[in-house]
């Protein structure tokens, strides 16, 4: 079971415990009002009887239930609770003796007596608790107000009881205390519901002034009927069965359902509220009800304003009440000027926040768009400028959908219901990794976004932040591509290291054998094999001192240190001579090997030591990479420009071996790179062949240029420049 089903159920308890103490009290009170005043005649000892006992029992239900009440709370609530509860009780012993009296002694029970001890210490110990109740905070920042208006109220009550007791005095033969006492009933209950007025005024927290509300009206019932009892003991004998008796009983009533309320409200962390707007309700209504009841005690007087009237009792309460009118109207005046001081400083500090805000957006290095419920633009921050290329004058008012790419906007903006663009932003948002935005030149753009919605007085708008990603996406591309160049060397240098053991090994393995041989003279006084080992042996050296010689050239020009030592070069010398050197290997494979050469060739200005290497390192590759019966054809010709210019010459090699693709042709051209593994193990090398031949044509201002096809065969292309030719006169 959640949480929230338990308070739920908890709730709905509550509310029907609540109903049945309601219905119990009502049904109560409809039932002695029937045998009461239906069903009893006045005066009798049936009527004393019935009232008696109502009385008892509803002082002792609420005395009872305020204790309840008290033990279930701690310090400042308890003690106010326990003052009721022995307000209460005191009511309760003050009734107890009346009954003893009337109906166990049956006697006449004289007015005033013991039992109006405790009538009158009622109002004296709810006053007690209802200071109690009022907590130190409350008392500075809310008393003094309703304390002044209230103060209008004890004038009214002052005059009115005054004029009551003057004209009962004039009219009685019973003593000065009989007079008191009878005075002292609607005044001290009076005044106890004033206080409660004042509490219910300043309490700042809503449940205590629900609390305080019942207690208000308890207090004021019970107000109601002690004013009636006094003001009827003034002259005349209690006589049971009067009309007011049940108002006793309802304002017991009330306050059993305060104390009950209280002690089912669950325990909180009281929150003051600003007390300023609390007592406002207060300012016309008291002032009205204290001259109602001024005006009301002077018309009801039975024998005439006497000069002692006006000068002990109106004149004196006249000057307090304008004191009071006084005082409550410079509070209030106080209280207002320091709401407007208030609300000028929290509107300075919204103006300076709002600034600060705005300040904030438009430094953002962010783009923040925000939009009204109709998609159309009404923030437009110097990041969403910068990002866009738009001006902000250019944009406010007009549609969001400008900042999109085509594709996106009938998906996020659809025509029949505009209204949701900023549900469909985020759900779109959320749902996608690739943002992509359209600046004002039309170019989109990768973008990171977020949008928010915004709920305004009457509307939702929405709003969003996004961050261009064109560099951070660039550089995660260049990061991915130089991890693959990172990972394709390191494959690269392991492939190398592979090939380099068996080219490494194969000349050594035979240089040690056949030395070892020659050493040994394994085959006794056969010179002849002898020196074919030694041929053999001078050639694996020659094989080992190439490999090493690759490795350094290669290891020179990357830190470049190779040095080119130019001279005229005689290009059909440097062929043959490279002819020469594969020739035996072509024999061997049964390739042809030849030349196209125009009669008169050019001489380059260039170093011949890297020409020839270059040169060789086409053939060997050619004729290695071509399978026997093929072909290899070496040609030197001029290179001429798309306009018809010459612009160099070319030394072409072309064979019609295996090939390879278009893909293929970097990483044969990238060191120790090696296109098909298992041919390059058939078939020796290093994979230094290329790389090197590029590189070295680049220190000439040159550059390779290669074409092939998987199985037609490749055809390689050394570009010298027009600078680097001697003589400018070619055969045609």
């Amino acid at each position: 079971m959640s949480i929230a089903s338990l308070a739920t159920s908890d709730q709905d308890s509550t509310a029907r415990r609540r109903l049945r103490l309601l219905i119990g009290w009502i049904g109560a009170l409809v039932l002695f009002v029937v045998l009461q005043f239906g069903m009893t005649d006045r005066g009798s000892f049936r009527a004393a009887f019935l009232i008696d006992s109502a009385w008892t029992l509803a002082s002792l239900a609420a005395a009872y239930q305020c204790y309840a009440t008290a033990t279930r709370l701690q310090g400042r609530e308890r003690l106010a609770w326990l003052s009721f509860a022995g307000a209460s009780l005191l009511w309760f012993m003050g009734q107890v003796y009346w009954d003893y009296m009337e109906l166990v002694l049956g006697r006449q029970t004289p007015f005033p007596t013991g039992s109006d001890l405790g009538y009158l210490g009622f109002p004296l110990l709810a006053i007690a608790g209802l200071l109690i109740s009022i907590r130190r905070v409350e008392f500075r920042s809310g008393f003094l107000r309703p304390l002044s208006n209230l103060g209008m109220i004890a004038v009214a009550l002052y005059t009115t009881l005054g004029m009551l007791l003057h004209d009962s005095l004039a009219t009685t033969s019973q003593s000065f205390l009989f007079a008191v006492a009878a005075a002292a009933y609607p005044f001290l209950y009076g005044t106890a519901f004033l206080f409660a007025l004042t509490a219910l005024a300043v309490y700042s927290e809503p449940r205590k002034r629900a609390i305080a509300l019942l207690q208000a009206g308890a207090l004021g019932v019970l107000a109601i009927a002690a004013v009636n009892w006094g003001v009827g003991m003034l002259g005349t004998n209690y006589l049971s069965g009067a009309m007011a008796e049940p108002i006793w009983l309802c304002g017991f009533a009330l306050l059993h359902w305060a104390a009950w309320e209280r002690k089912n409200q669950p325990v909180q962390t009281e929150v003051v509220r600003a007390p300023d707007a609390q007592t406002l309700w207060l300012e016309p209504a008291l002032p009205m009800v204290a001259l109602i009841a001024i005006f009301a005690a002077i018309a009801s007087d039975s024998d005439g304003l006497q000069l002692g009237e006006l000068r002990g009792i109106l004149l004196p309460g006249g000057i307090l009440f304008a004191i009071l009118l006084a005082a409550a109207e410079w509070v209030s005046r106080g209280a207002e000027a320091k709401l407007r001081r208030r609300a000028e400083t929290a509107l300075r500090a919204l103006q300076v926040s709002e600034e600060r805000l705005a300040s904030i957006l438009e430094i953002a290095p962010e783009a923040i768009v925000a939009a009204d419920r109709d998609s159309r633009i009404e923030l437009f921050n110097r990041g969403a400028e910068h990002v866009f290329g738009y001006s902000a004058a250019e944009v406010i008012g007009r549609p969001i959908e400008i900042l999109l790419p085509e594709r996106m906007r009938t998906r996020l903006l659809p025509k029949d219901s505009r209204r949701t663009a900023g549900r469909l932003w985020a759900a779109e948002f959320d749902a996608q990794q690739d943002v992509f935005g359209l600046r004002r030149d039309g170019n989109e753009f990768p973008a990171e976004a977020s949008v928010f919605q915004l709920a305004t007085d009457d509307e939702l708008a929405f709003a969003l932040i996004l961050r261009d990603i064109t560099d951070r996406k660039r550089q995660e591309r260049d990061l991915r591509h130089a991890k693959e160049t990172a990972e394709l060397a390191n494959r690269a240098k392991s492939e190398f290291l592979a090939n380099m053991s068996h080219e490494l090994r194969t000349p050594l393995n035979a240089i040690i054998g056949f030395s070892q041989i020659i050493n040994s003279r394994m085959f006794g006084a056969d010179i002849d094999r002898y020196v074919d080992y030694a041929h053999d042996i001078h050639n694996s050296g020659k094989d080992l001192l190439k490999i090493i010689n690759d490795i350094l050239d290669l290891s020179k020009i990357e830190a470049g240190q190779m040095n080119l030592s130019d001279q005229a070069v005689d290009l059909d010398r440097v062929v043959g001579g490279c002819i020469k050197v594969v020739a035996e290997r072509a024999q061997r494979g049964r390739i042809t090997i030849e030349r196209n050469l125009p009669e008169q060739l050019p001489r380059l200005w260039a170093d011949e030591l890297r020409v020839k290497q270059m040169v060789n390192n086409l053939l060997t590759n050619a004729v290695k990479f071509t399978e026997p019966g093929g072909r290899v054809v070496i040609s030197v010709r001029p290179s001429y420009t798309p306009n018809g210019v010459q612009d160099g010459v070319d030394i072409v090699v072309r064979d019609t071996g295996i090939g390879m693709d278009a893909s293929e042709i970097p990483i044969a051209l990238s060191p120790f790179g090696q296109v098909d593994q298992g041919l390059a193990r058939r078939h020796e090398g290093t994979g230094l062949g290329l790389p090197l031949v590029r590189r070295m044509i680049e220190l000439h201002q040159g550059q390779l240029n290669l074409s092939s096809a998987r199985g037609k065969g490749t055809t390689a292309t050394l570009h010298f420049p027009a600078d680097r030719v001697v003589a400018t006169e070619l055969a045609s």
